[in-house]
């Protein structure tokens, strides 16, 4: 089991990719003015709060009990907790080397759209193909379009380098479970779909 900032990460247990689904977003507005003259739209929420879909398969009782456990830990609603996005959400430049706090990312937009306003994006997980995460927490970042990059400083650093060609960044999402039951069906092999719901105003800024 994996904790990060005081939550636990749900980082050892790959999602089906073919059954878990793009996000879905919620976003409450209404519109201001009569209905001849200018109006405005305006958004309630400060951050979205995507939902999500995961399918996650078992094929023996083994497999499936650190998944029933994880399930009693958190409770429904009640917990929050980290999921990544299991997805390239961003791409190093140039590779990292061991204790750099000096990360560069081809410019994505990062540094204006993502880490600005709220803790949601600024955390961080790293990982190789079939090797265990890494986490860290981007506390500043600067837009370097001359060079087609961002820069970004993290901490902590990591002990280990890392390969622009090989290594994966996801975002890790702070979420909760959109409903309290979770349904584990039975037919050659367990399956349980997970349904979250981020919380990116509830993430840590530091």
């Amino acid at each position: 089991m994996s904790t990060w900032k005081g939550y636990e990460v749900l980082d050892w247990l790959d999602p089906d990719p073919r059954e878990s689904e793009d996000d879905e977003l919620d976003i409450q507005y209404f519109d201001t003015g009569s209905p001849v003259g200018r109006s405005e739209r305006v958004v309630l929420e400060d951050a979205p709060a995507p939902l999500r879909s995961w399918q996650f398969t078992f094929f023996t009782l083994a497999e499936l009990k650190p998944f029933r456990d994880f399930l009693e830990r958190i409770a429904g609603r009640l917990n929050r907790f980290w999921m990544p996005s299991w997805r390239d959400d961003l791409s190093l430049q140039a590779d990292l080397s061991t204790s750099s706090n000096a990360l560069k990312i081809v410019r994505v937009g990062y540094s204006d759209g993502m880490f600005v306003n709220t803790g949601a994006r600024r955390h961080l997980a790293f990982s190789d193909p079939g090797g265990a995460m890494s986490f860290t927490l981007a506390t500043a970042a600067a837009d370097d379009p001359t060079n087609g990059r961002e820069n970004l400083t993290i901490n902590p650093t990591f002990g280990r380098s890392w390969s622009k060609s090989t290594a994966r960044i996801s975002f890790l999402r702070l979420v909760r479970l959109e409903r309290d039951l979770s349904e584990i069906r039975f037919l050659n092999g367990a399956t349980c779909e997970l349904v979250t719901r981020e919380v990116p105003m509830e993430a840590p800024t530091t």
